[in-house]
C-alpha cells in the first residue's frame, strides 16, 4: 500500500473555499467579439426593423420600401430611388440603441449607378439632432467620420474610395472614444486620429438615420444604394474584431421577464398573528422570494422571504427580512398613518377582482400606513382597514406578520383558481435598499405586479429556490412543492433556466409527481459554462397547462465578497457593510480585515477589524471627515486560522467638496425687494413692521393684531384657547421679552399661566412677515385636558377663498353665510392659505406629533360668522389626561410678501414678442449626471447653445431641479445618507438613467451649501440668464439625521434654501438673473416669493389626452372644467403671494374659440404672462402678446385696476341677445353652491392703465350667452381728459369712438373686448377715423398671398435661399441666395404676420440660425429696393423645421399700417457653416395663382464691387400668405 498523506479538517476546507472561490471570480476581459457586443443589428432581411437591439427596434420610414439581394440574405434599397430610416438612440420608454460616448457603427453599402469615389456627397449615418455622428462621402469623394457636440466642436478622419468600384460591397466600420477615432474600409484602418471628451456628447433622446442622404451641394440626379447589416456596437472595437459576428439564435434567446405567479394554498390551520414566526403555522404557504432591487431591478443585495395563505375568511401573509450586524431597523413613526415607508418596512399592494386596490405599511414597532383606492376614484387616505399585525426581531431577523378578512377588503373570499395582483416589498433604511416581489420600476409599477392565484385543492411551492444559491458559474438551488391539499395525485412540469447576456446557458425540465398530504424536495447542482444573470423557476400543472409558480430575477455578477460603503459626512464616518457571497466560506465563520489606503499609495489610512463574521455578513466604519479627497483603495481579507481564504480590493471615492461649509446667500440683510425689519415696544406691546405689513404683540407671543396694507385682517387677537378640569383656562398676560434682533429677524418669548396650565412661548418674525411660534403646554399637575385650539379670528371680507394645496376641490370659494362650517384633517402639504382677491394668510407646521390627541379627521375647523371667518386649529379631539408637557409648533404669514419685479407683465415662455423665457436642457447632450443637475456636460458648446438664445434677445433659463437631485453625481453618491429624505431612487424614466435621482431634504446644511454654490458656479461659467426650478415643493422627511427627530416636512428649511439661491442670485452678479418656479397649485408664501416667476396650471393637464380623468383636467374650454373661484385662490394670479404668476397651457384641444375663453380670464385677472404648451392658437396667443406690448404692459408706471375692486373707473351692464336674466356659466360637473359662478361676477371690467397715457379696459363676459355690454368708461380717474380721449377695437385699433359716454359692444359668451382708450396728440387726432359706433370684432383678413393648404401638391420647382453651389457639378463656386416674392395690398391694413411654406435642409446637427424676411417697395422699375417697410429687426427670429415641410409663422413685433401697393417679401439666410451648404427651400407654384405677381432671385456678392442684380421670374410665385386687419 502507498502511504497517504493525512489531510486536516482545516486544511480541507481551506481546499474546498478555495476552489469555489476560484469558480465565483469573474474571467478576464474577453477580446473577442460577440453577439453581446451589439446593442442594434438591423439585416434588413424583408424588414426594417432592428433584429437585435436594446431599445426600440421599429424604424420611422421616408420614401418606399424595397429589398434586393444583399451582402448577407437581402439589403435595403436607399438613395432617392429608395428609403430613408429613423430609428430611436433612446427615450423614456426604452433603453439606448446607441452611445455616443463610445462604439462603432457597422454597415455594408453598394454603390449601385454611382462610383463610390464621386466627388457628390452620400451621408450613409447619422444622429439626427442634439449631436454629431455621421459617416458620409463628401463632394471630394472622400469616406469621412466626424463626432462632436455640433459642427462647431467636431473632430474627423477621412479615407479615399478612389480604389473602390460601383457596383461592389464596400465594409465601412468607424470606432470612437475617449481616446481615438478610427474608420476602416473594407477591414484595414484607414484613418485614425486621437480624440477629446469635448467631442464625444452624452445625447440620448434623439434618434439616428440610415440611408443614402443627399447632403452638402447636392447630386444632379437620383441615385441607388444599397445598404446591408447595419450594426451598433457598444465599445470601440480592435482591428482583429472587424468580422460579422453572428447573433443568438431564436431558440437559444432567453425569455424575455413576465411578472412571478404563485398558487396560494389554502391554510390547514390558520396562522396565530403574534410576531413570532413559526414553521409549522405557516407551512401550508406560498413561499415569495427573489426580491429585487427598484433602483436596478437586479437580485437585492439582502433577501427577504414572504408567505402567503388564506382561510375562508381572510387573507395570512407573512414576511422575514434579515436585521444586519450592526444596523439597527429604523422604526421612528409611531402613529398611523404616518409616512411608515421612511422606516425599514414592509408594504403589500393587493388589487382585488374589483380593480379596487389597497395599500398596507408596517414597520418593526407596530406602527401601521393604511389606503384604499377605489377603481375610477383616487386614494382614500383616511381609510383605516382592520388589519391584524405584529412584528417581532429574534435571531437577527425581523419577522412581520397580519391579516385582513376579506369583508375588509370589500371583496368575497376568492374562488379556487381565482387570481389577484400582488406586490410586497422590502424597505431597508440602511444601507438604502427598495426590494419587491416582483421585479418591478417603481411601487406604483401595476402592470408588473405578481399574480397569486388561490387554490383549494392543488400542488403549490412552499419553499421556492433562493437565487442566491447562484454564486459564479455554480448553482446550489432547492424547492419543496407540497400536496397537502390534494385529494389525489398531481403531475407537474419544473423548469430551470439559465441565462448570461441573453443567452440560454442551461434548461432542464422535469416532470414531478406530487403525492396527496406529502412534500417534494427538488434539488439543483449545477455548473454553467460562463457566470449567470438571469434564472426562472416555473411549475406547472402537466395536466392543464397553468402555472403554478414561476420566479424570474436578474442579478449582477455573484461574488465572493461584496462590500458595500454608506458615507455620513454630517457624522464623519462611513459605514461599510460586507457579504460573503460564497456558502462555503461563510460557513467557516471567518474574521475579516479591512484596509483603505491611498491610489498609489501602501499606507492605509483606516484599518477595520471583523473577529467573526455572522452568517458570512459584518459591518464596520471608517472615518471620512478628514480624509483628504480622492480615490482610496479599499481591500479585504477573509482570514480562518491564519489563512486567507479570500481577498478583493475595492474603490472609495471622497468628492472634491468645495461648498463644504461655504455661507453664500447667508446674508445679514434681506435681499431685494425686502428691506430691514423694524421693531417698536410701547407699553409692554411690540410692534414688528416689514413690507407692507405690521404685527402687534400685547401680552403673548400670539398676534394681537395683524395689519396687512394698512388693514388689519383680525377681528380679535390669535389665541390659544385650553379647557382643562371641566374649565376654560384664563390665561394671564405674558411680560413680552425681546431675546434677540437684527435686520433679519426679531425673536419674542414670554409666560403665561392659567389655573391648570402654564405656557412658555417663542415667537420669531422675519422680514417678510414669517412669523414661528413654539408654545410648550405644560400641566402644573396632572389634569384632564379638554380641549386645545388655535383660534384665529379673520375679518370676513379677508376671508372668501381658501386654498388647499393640491387638492382643486377644496381650494376656492368659502361658504359666505352666516353659520357655515367645514371640518378636515390636516392638509396633506401641512400649510393652507384663507384671503381674497388682494390678500391672505398663510398658516402652517412641520409636525404631527403635537397632533397626538387630535381627531384626525376634524383637525381643522373654519366655521363663518356674522363678521368674521374663525380659523380653528384642535390639537385635542376627545379629553385626555395631560401628564407630561405638549410642544406646539406653527407658523403665520400674511401675504401678499413682497412687491412684483417691474416689468414681469412682459415676460412669457415662449413670447417671442415680449421677453421670452426660453426653458431648456432637460436632456443628456446638455446637463451632467442627470436631468436638473447644474453642470454643464460640455462647457463649451453649453455656452454657445446660451449665447445663441440671448443673441435673440431671449432670457436663457435652463431646467434645474432643488428637491430632487441626480442619483449618479458624485455628490449624490457621497452624501445620499445625509441628503435623501429616506425615499430612495425616484425614477422618472425607466430606461433613461439621466432621470434617476433622490428627493432631497433642504433640512441637510450640507444640501444647501452644495445647491446654493453649485447654482452660483453654473450661472457664472455659463452665463444663463436664471434657473427654471422644477417640483418646488415641500415632501415628507423621514431622515433621523434631519431636523426634529421625527417625520416632519422642512417647510421652514425650504425657504432658508430658497432664500440663499435667491440673494445670491440678486446679489452675486453685476446683471439680472432671475427665477422661476413651478409647482403648479402648490403656491406657498414661505418659499414661492423668493422667485420671479411662478408658474402653474399643469394640475389641469389630461395624460394621456384620451380615458377618464378628473372633471377639472382641461380638454379644450376652461370654462368646462376650470372654476374660477379656484383659479383666483390656486395662485394662477400671484397677486394674493407677491409672486409673478405664469400659466401653463396644458389644454388637449385648441380649436376656434379656446384661447379666447382663456383670455378672457387671464386679462381680466391680470394674469397675462403663460408658457406656450401642448394644443394652442398660436396665432391668437400672438395677436395678444403683440397687443399688449405695443400698449406698453411691462412699463414701471403701469397700474391693474380689477374688476372686484368698487372703485375701478369702468361700469358694465349687459343685456344678453334674447333678453331674459344673467346666466352665468358653470364647469360641466357638479360642484357645492358656494364653487358656483355668480352672475355679479360673470360680467366686469379690469383695466390696466399708464396714468395720463393710456388704458386699457378688460370687458369680460362669463355667460352661457352672447350679448351687448353697455361700458361706462371714468376717463378722468385715469388721468386722460379733453376732447381728444378717444376709445377703439384694442386689436384693430383702426376706427375710434369717443370715450366719455356709453360704448356700446357685442361681447360673444365666455369671451371679451379689449378696449384701448388714449388722449391722442394732435397729429393722430386729425389721422383717427372717428365713427359713431364702437368696432366690430376683429376679423383676421389674408390681405395678399397664395396660401394653398398642401403646397407640395401644386408644386412646379423648388426655390432656394441660403448656401449653394452655383454649377456644383461643372467648376461652379459656392454662393448665397436670396428670394423675393411681390405682392399687393389693395386697402389701408395693419399687417402682424407673414406666413410661409418651406423646409429646411436636413443635414448635420448645428446650432442654426433663424430665416430672415422683410417687405421692402419696388421700385419704379418693378425691382425689389432697399427702402423697407418693415426691417427683418421688426419680426421676431423664426426657425424653419428640417423634419417636414409647413408653414412658418414670421410674427411682427409691432403691428404696422401698410399702404395700397406692390411691395416684395424678401427672405434670407445667414451663413451657418459653408461646407454644408445649409439651405431653406420653397415649393413654388405656377403665377397663375397670384396673377400679377412673380418671384425674384439674387445671387449675395462675395467679392467687393459685384453688383446685387435681381433676376425675375414671371412663371412661379411661392406659397405665402400676408395676414392683419384691413381699415374701415
Amino acid at each position: 500500500m502507498s502511504a497517504k498523506r493525512q489531510v486536516g479538517p482545516v486544511a480541507l476546507l481551506f481546499f474546498f473555499i478555495s476552489v469555489a472561490w476560484l469558480s465565483a471570480e469573474p474571467s478576464g476581459r474577453q477580446s473577442k467579439l460577440s453577439h453581446e457586443d451589439i446593442l442594434f443589428r438591423a439585416t434588413f432581411d424583408d424588414s426594417v426593423d432592428a433584429q437585435v437591439f436594446k431599445g426600440n427596434p421599429k424604424a420611422s420610414l421616408d420614401g418606399p420600401v424595397v429589398f434586393e439581394k444583399g451582402k448577407f440574405g437581402k439589403a435595403i434599397v436607399t438613395g432617392e430611388k429608395g428609403v430613408r430610416l429613423t430609428y430611436t438612440v433612446g427615450s423614456h420608454g426604452y433603453d439606448p440603441n446607441l452611445n455616443c460616448r463610445q462604439g462603432s457603427v457597422s454597415f455594408y453599402f453598394k454603390a449601385v449607378d454611382w462610383e463610390p469615389s464621386e466627388k457628390r456627397s452620400h451621408l450613409f449615418f447619422r444622429i439626427s439632432n442634439l449631436s454629431l455622428l455621421r459617416v458620409f462621402t463628401d463632394q471630394n469623394g472622400m469616406l469621412a467620420f466626424e463626432t462632436g457636440t455640433d459642427l462647431h466642436q467636431k473632430n474627423g478622419v477621412r479615407a479615399s474610395l478612389s480604389d473602390k468600384k460601383g457596383g461592389e460591397w464596400i465594409h465601412v466600420l468607424a470606432t470612437w472614444g475617449e481616446r481615438e477615432i478610427r474608420l476602416y474600409v473594407d477591414g484595414k484602418l484607414a484613418a485614425r486620429k486621437a480624440n477629446e471628451d469635448r467631442f464625444l456628447s452624452y445625447a440620448l433622446n434623439t434618434t439616428f438615420e440610415v440611408g443614402d442622404m443627399p447632403r452638402g451641394m447636392g447630386r444632379e440626379s437620383a441615385r441607388k444604394t444599397l445598404i446591408d447589416d447595419f450594426t451598433l456596437y457598444r465599445r470601440p472595437l480592435a482591428e482583429d474584431e472587424l468580422h460579422r459576428v453572428e447573433t443568438s439564435k431564436p431558440d437559444n434567446s432567453s425569455p424575455e421577464y413576465q411578472p412571478p405567479v404563485a398558487a396560494i394554498p389554502r391554510a390547514v390551520q390558520s396562522p396565530v398573528i403574534d410576531g413570532n414566526f413559526s414553521a409549522d403555522e405557516w407551512k401550508v404557504a406560498a413561499e415569495l422570494t427573489n426580491f429585487s432591487s427598484v433602483t436596478d431591478l437586479k437580485l437585492a443585495p439582502v433577501q427577504t422571504k414572504a408567505y402567503v395563505t388564506y382561510d375562508r375568511k381572510k387573507m395570512f401573509i407573512a414576511l422575514r427580512s434579515p436585521v444586519l450586524p450592526g444596523v439597527p431597523l429604523r422604526a421612528e413613526r409611531k402613529l398611523r398613518d404616518q409616512n411608515v415607508w421612511n422606516d425599514d418596512a414592509t408594504q403589500i399592494f393587493l388589487t382585488v377582482p374589483s380593480g379596487n386596490r389597497l395599500q398596507f405599511v408596517g414597520n418593526s414597532i407596530g406602527t401601521i400606513f393604511d389606503r384604499k383606492y377605489v377603481k375610477g376614484t383616487k386614494y382614500d387616505v383616511t381609510w383605516n382597514g382592520d388589519w391584524k399585525y405584529d412584528s417581532a426581531v429574534k435571531d437577527n431577523i425581523w419577522t412581520a406578520e397580519l391579516s385582513i378578512s376579506f369583508d375588509e377588503l370589500g371583496t368575497e373570499p376568492p374562488e379556487p383558481g381565482e387570481t389577484w395582483r400582488f406586490n410586497v416589498t422590502r424597505d431597508r433604511a440602511q444601507p438604502q435598499n427598495l426590494s419587491a416581489w416582483p421585479t418591478i420600476n417603481g411601487y406604483g409599477d401595476l402592470e408588473n405586479f405578481g399574480t397569486i392565484v388561490f387554490v383549494e385543492r392543488g400542488p403549490s411551492v412552499i419553499t421556492a429556490p433562493s437565487f442566491d444559491g447562484i454564486i459564479g458559474t455554480r448553482a446550489n438551488l432547492q424547492a419543496r412543492i407540497t400536496g397537502v391539499a390534494l385529494t389525489e395525485s398531481s403531475l407537474v412540469e419544473v423548469e430551470w433556466l439559465a441565462a448570461a447576456k441573453g443567452e440560454v446557458l442551461f434548461r432542464r425540465s422535469q416532470d414531478i409527481k406530487i403525492e396527496p398530504g406529502k412534500e417534494t424536495q427538488l434539488l439543483l447542482d449545477e455548473v454553467f459554462s460562463r457566470p449567470a444573470d438571469m434564472f426562472s423557476f416555473i411549475v406547472k400543472n402537466k395536466q392543464t397547462g397553468k402555472i403554478i409558480y414561476r420566479d424570474m430575477a436578474s442579478f449582477g455578477l455573484r461574488q465572493a465578497i461584496t462590500l458595500s460603503f454608506s458615507p455620513l459626512p454630517s457624522a464623519g464616518i462611513c459605514k461599510v457593510n460586507l457579504r460573503v457571497g460564497n456558502p462555503a466560506v461563510a460557513a467557516a465563520n471567518p474574521s475579516a480585515k479591512i484596509e483603505v489606503v491611498a491610489k498609489g499609495s501602501n499606507t492605509a489610512v483606516a484599518v477595520m477589524k471583523l473577529e467573526r463574521l455572522e452568517k458570512g455578513r459584518g459591518s464596520a466604519q471608517f472615518e471620512v471627515g478628514k480624509l483628504e479627497a480622492g480615490i482610496y483603495d479599499v481591500r479585504t481579507e477573509i482570514i480562518r486560522g491564519g489563512k486567507t481564504l479570500a481577498q478583493k480590493t475595492d474603490q472609495f471615492t471622497k468628492p472634491h467638496e468645495p461648498w463644504r461649509g461655504q455661507t453664500l446667500g447667508l446674508s445679514e440683510t434681506p435681499p431685494p425687494p425686502w428691506t430691514p425689519i423694524r421693531v417698536q415696544e410701547k407699553d409692554g406691546s411690540v410692534a414688528v413692521r416689514c413690507w407692507n405689513r405690521e404685527v402687534a404683540f400685547r401680552g403673548s407671543t400670539l398676534p394681537y393684531q395683524m395689519k396687512n396694507t394698512k388693514q388689519n385682517v383680525l377681528s380679535s387677537p390669535v389665541q390659544l384657547f385650553a379647557r382643562a378640569a371641566g374649565e376654560d383656562q384664563a390665561w394671564s398676560a405674558g411680560k413680552l421679552r425681546i431675546t434677540s434682533q437684527d435686520k433679519n429677524q426679531v425673536t419674542l418669548k414670554t409666560t403665561q399661566t392659567s389655573k391648570a396650565l402654564s405656557l412658555q412661548t417663542k415667537t420669531s418674525m422675519e422680514f417678510d412677515g414669517l412669523i414661528w411660534t413654539e408654545i410648550t403646554v405644560t400641566p402644573k399637575q396632572a389634569v384632564q385636558l379638554q380641549t386645545l385650539d388655535l383660534l384665529v379670528p379673520i375679518k370676513s371680507r379677508f376671508a372668501k377663498y381658501r386654498h388647499w394645496p393640491g387638492n382643486v376641490a377644496l381650494t376656492g370659494n368659502l361658504g359666505r353665510t352666516k353659520g357655515w362650517q367645514w371640518k378636515s384633517e390636516l392638509p396633506r402639504r401641512s400649510y393652507f392659505w384663507i384671503g381674497n382677491d388682494d390678500l391672505g394668510l398663510t398658516w402652517f407646521f412641520e409636525t404631527l406629533s403635537q397632533f397626538l390627541y387630535a381627531d384626525e379627521k376634524a383637525t381643522v375647523e373654519l366655521l363663518r360668522d356674522e363678521d368674521a371667518l374663525y380659523l380653528k386649529i384642535h390639537f385635542v379631539g376627545a379629553p385626555v389626561a395631560l401628564k407630561k408637557p405638549l410642544t406646539l409648533s406653527f407658523g403665520f404669514q400674511a401675504t401678499p410678501t413682497r412687491p412684483r419685479m417691474k416689468g414681469w407683465r412682459a415676460y412669457g415662455g415662449g413670447n417671442i414678442i415680449g421677453t421670452n423665457i426660453e426653458g431648456f436642457g432637460r436632456s443628456e447632450e446638455l446637463t451632467r449626471y442627470g436631468s436638473g443637475y447644474p453642470e454643464a456636460a460640455n462647457l463649451d458648446y453649453y455656452r454657445r447653445f446660451v449665447k445663441e438664445k440671448q443673441d435673440w434677445g431671449w432670457k436663457a433659463f435652463p431646467f434645474s431641479l432643488i428637491t430632487w437631485s441626480a442619483n449618479f453625481s458624485p455628490e449624490m453618491q457621497y452624501n445620499v445618507a445625509d441628503w435623501d429624505l429616506s425615499g430612495g431612487v425616484v425614477k422618472y424614466s425607466n430606461s433613461r438613467k439621466f432621470w434617476w435621482g433622490h428627493v432631497v431634504c433642504s433640512a441637510s446644511e450640507s444640501y444647501r451649501d452644495f445647491y446654493v454654490w453649485k447654482a452660483r458656479e453654473f450661472i457664472r461659467k455659463t452665463g444663463v440668464d436664471g434657473l427654471y426650478h422644477d417640483l418646488q415643493w415641500n415632501s415628507r422627511c423621514g431622515n433621523s439625521n434631519h431636523g426634529p427627530g421625527e417625520s416632519h416636512r422642512s417647510i421652514r428649511a425650504d425657504r432658508a434654501l430658497n432664500r440663499r439661491i435667491y440673494t445670491v442670485m440678486k446679489t452675486q452678479f453685476n446683471r439680472q438673473v432671475l427665477r422661476w418656479d413651478h409647482a403648479s397649485s402648490l403656491v406657498c408664501s414661505v418659499s414661492s416669493p423668493f422667485s420671479d416667476f411662478f408658474l402653474t396650471g399643469e394640475e389641469m393637464r389630461r395624460y394621456p389626452p384620451e380615458g377618464k380623468h378628473p372633471d377639472y383636467k382641461v380638454r379644450a374650454n376652461y370654462f368646462h372644467n376650470m372654476r374660477l373661484d379656484y383659479f383666483r385662490a390656486c395662485g394662477a394670479t400671484g397677486r394674493q403671494w407677491g409672486v409673478a404668476p405664469m400659466f401653463l397651457i396644458q389644454m388637449t384641444d385648441g380649436g376656434p374659440g379656446q384661447m379666447d375663453a382663456l383670455y378672457s380670464i387671464l386679462l381680466a385677472h391680470d394674469a397675462i404672462p403663460i408658457s406656450e404648451a401642448l394644443a394652442k392658437d398660436i396665432r391668437y396667443i400672438r395677436r395678444v402678446q403683440r397687443t399688449v406690448a405695443e400698449f406698453g404692459i411691462g412699463a414701471d408706471d403701469l397700474e391693474f385696476m380689477p374688476y372686484w375692486h368698487e372703485n375701478t373707473p369702468a361700469k358694465v351692464t349687459f343685456t344678453p341677445n334674447g333678453g331674459g336674466p344673467i346666466r352665468p356659466f358653470q364647469v360641466k360637473y357638479e360642484i357645492p353652491d358656494e364653487s358656483r359662478l355668480r352672475p355679479e361676477e360673470a360680467i366686469g371690467a379690469s383695466i390696466y392703465t399708464r396714468p395720463g397715457k393710456r388704458s386699457l379696459v378688460v370687458v369680460f363676459n362669463y355667460t352661457e350667452d352672447d350679448g351687448i355690454a353697455k361700458v361706462h368708461i371714468d376717463t378722468s380717474a385715469l388721468g386722460l381728459r379733453g376732447e381728444r380721449v378717444l376709445a377703439t377695437d384694442a386689436f384693430t385699433r383702426l376706427s375710434w369712438v369717443r370715450a366719455g359716454g356709453e360704448l356700446v359692444m357685442p361681447v360673444k359668451s365666455l369671451s371679451y373686448r379689449p378696449i384701448w382708450v388714449e388722449a391722442l396728440d394732435e397729429v393722430d387726432y386729425k389721422r383717427a377715423k372717428i365713427k359713431e359706433t364702437f368696432p366690430p370684432y376683429p376679423k383676421e383678413s389674408l390681405l395678399a398671398g397664395y396660401r394653398p393648404v398642401y403646397p407640395n401638391k401644386e408644386r412646379m420647382d423648388v426655390e432656394v435661399v441660403g448656401d449653394i453651389q452655383t454649377k456644383p457639378f461643372s467648376g461652379g463656386s459656392p454662393i448665397r441666395t436670396e428670394l423675393a416674392q411681390t405682392f399687393s395690398i389693395k386697402t389701408p391694413s395693419k399687417l402682424h404676420r407673414v406666413e410661409v411654406y418651406h423646409r429646411d435642409t436636413a443635414g448635420a446637427f448645428a446650432i442654426r440660425q433663424p430665416v430672415s424676411v422683410a417687405i421692402v417697395k419696388l421700385g419704379a422699375d418693378g425691382l425689389p429696393t432697399d427702402e423697407a417697410i418693415v426691417s427683418t429687426d421688426h419680426f421676431a427670429p423664426t426657425w424653419v423645421d428640417a423634419r417636414l415641410w409647413r408653414y412658418s409663422h414670421f410674427e411682427l413685433k409691432r403691428s404696422v399700417m401698410i399702404a395700397p401697393g406692390r411691395y416684395a417679401l424678401v427672405i434670407s439666410k445667414p451663413a451657418e457653416a459653408p461646407e454644408e451648404f445649409f439651405h431653406t427651400r420653397f415649393p413654388s407654384v405656377p403665377s397663375k395663382k397670384l396673377p400679377g405677381e412673380n418671384i425674384f432671385t439674387r445671387k449675395i456678392p462675395t467679392r467687393l464691387g459685384e453688383a446685387l442684380n435681381w433676376k425675375k421670374d414671371t412663371n412661379k410665385v411661392i406659397c405665402f400668405g400676408v395676414y392683419g386687419f384691413t381699415a374701415p
